[in-house]
């Protein structure tokens, strides 16, 4: 889709791979997304298990988005579609 950045997507089914060339923004870097149903609902269990995620925030009419760090440090995406 065009969204005023170069890259791509990649569909295969009902995986999508997303390579988009960004600049580097402080505290969001390269990171894995996981696509989800009910961001709040995913938050919430999360939270209850002790794992911690950041706040849940909007990318106005495309999604909500929240992020977390697995055990080894790596940048994951909670993404909700709108």
């Amino acid at each position: 889709p065009e969204l005023g950045v170069g890259g791509c997507w990649l569909r295969i089914g009902p995986q999508e791979l997303h390579l988009v060339e960004l600049p580097l923004v402080e505290g969001i870097g390269p990171h894995f997304a996981l696509a989800v149903d009910d961001i709040e609902a995913a938050v919430g269990e999360l939270r209850a298990l002790g794992v911690t995620v950041g706040d849940i925030s909007p990318i106005d009419g495309v999604c909500l988005q929240a992020f977390l760090h697995d055990p080894a440090g790596n940048q994951i995406e909670l993404n909700q579609r709108l």
